[in-house]
C-alpha cells in the first residue's frame, strides 16, 4: 500500500516563488513613485513658502517707499519709514550667488532669473521710469519677478505694486477735483434689500 505524502511539489515552489517576486516588484515600483511624489511636492511647497516670503518682504519695502536713490533692472535703493524711523534698504539680484539680498543678507536663494529683469519700473501712462531724469511723483507702478529652481524646475512670482507715498496721478489736485487726462473717480456704493422698496 501507497503512503499519501503531504506536501508542496518543486512546481508548486516555484510558481509560488514567481508570484510573490512580481507583486514585490509592483510594490516597490509603487513605493518608488510615491516616494518620488512626495519629494516633489515638498520641494514644490518649499519653493512657493520661500518666493511668497520674499515677495511679501520685497512687496511690503516697495510699497511704502518714500524716495528712490538709485534703480536698476536688478536693484534699488530706497527709503521708507517705519514707526517713525526712515529706513534705507537696498534690495538687489545677486547672480553669482543666484540670491536675492536687502543689504548684502540673503532673503532667498536658488534664484535663476534667465535673462528676465528682477524689477521693472514704469510711469503712469505705460512708459519706462527711471531714477535718473524722471520725478519720484512719476513712478506709478513696480512689477517685481521671482524666478526660483525647484528641483530643477523654474517656479515664476511676479506682482506690479504701486507705491502709495510717492505716486502722484495726472491731474490730481490735493483737496479738489481731479482734471486732465490720465484723471479718474472711484465711487464705491452698497445696497441691501430685495429692490422692490421705493421708500
Amino acid at each position: 500500500m501507497i503512503k499519501d505524502k503531504k506536501g508542496f511539489t518543486l512546481i508548486e515552489l516555484v510558481v509560488t516563488l514567481v508570484v510573490v517576486g512580481v507583486l514585490a516588484g509592483v510594490a516597490g515600483i509603487g513605493l518608488a513613485s510615491a516616494a518620488k511624489a512626495f519629494v516633489f511636492t515638498t520641494q514644490a511647497t518649499s519653493t512657493a513658502q520661500k518666493g511668497q516670503h520674499a515677495m511679501n518682504r520685497i512687496s511690503k519695502a516697495l510699497t511704502n517707499l518714500t524716495s528712490i536713490s538709485s534703480a536698476s533692472d536688478t536693484s534699488v535703493t530706497i527709503e521708507y519709514k517705519r514707526d517713525q524711523e526712515i529706513i534705507t534698504e537696498t534690495i538687489s539680484y545677486d547672480a553669482a550667488n543666484n540670491a536675492i539680498e536687502i543689504d548684502n543678507v540673503t532673503l532667498v536663494n536658488n534664484v535663476n532669473m534667465g535673462g528676465t529683469s528682477f524689477l521693472q519700473y514704469y510711469q503712469g501712462s505705460g512708459d519706462a521710469w527711471t531714477s535718473v531724469g524722471h520725478d519720484i511723483g512719476d513712478l506709478a507702478t513696480i512689477e517685481v519677478n521671482l524666478v526660483l529652481e525647484s528641483g530643477g524646475v523654474p517656479v515664476g512670482f511676479v506682482t506690479k505694486l504701486t507705491p502709495r507715498n510717492t505716486w502722484v496721478p495726472q491731474g490730481y489736485t490735493p483737496g479738489g477735483l481731479a482734471t486732465g487726462p490720465g484723471a479718474f473717480c472711484f465711487v464705491a456704493t452698497a445696497a441691501h434689500g430685495s429692490g422692490s422698496d421705493t421708500s
